[in-house]
């Protein structure tokens, strides 16, 4: 094989794999394109429930007949009272190292004025 025929292959053989680099490139963004759109669709039924299960809730004296939602209030409610039973621990916890700080300070202060 002479240089001519080389690079004519070489060529041939570049421009084939450039051509399925190119195919692959083209399947892959349509298939990205389509799979963003699967998830865009996804997200705004989720949001489509959590405006559903909004005005249930904000509504629920009209739906606590139903045994299954009444179930579901009840849930949330424990649910919000171990909120707030986590945030009065968090706001206790923060008052006692704020006065564990203070202290300290105090008694820093004091033994840097008896060196």
């Amino acid at each position: 094989m002479d240089t001519k025929e080389f690079f004519a292959k070489a060529k041939k053989d570049v421009s084939s794999m450039l051509s399925k680099a190119a195919n692959k490139t083209e399947f892959l963004a349509k298939l990205s394109k389509h799979k963003l759109d699967i998830t865009n669709y996804q997200a705004k039924i989720k949001s489509v429930y959590k405006k559903i299960g909004d005005y249930i809730y904000s509504n629920k004296e009209q739906f606590s007949q139903d045994e299954f939602l009444g179930d579901c209030f009840e849930h949330i409610e424990e649910l919000n009272k171990k909120i707030a039973e986590a945030q009065e621990s968090i706001d206790t916890i923060k008052e006692e190292h704020k006065k564990l700080r203070v202290s300290s300070k105090k008694t820093e202060e004091k033994s840097e004025k008896t060196e």
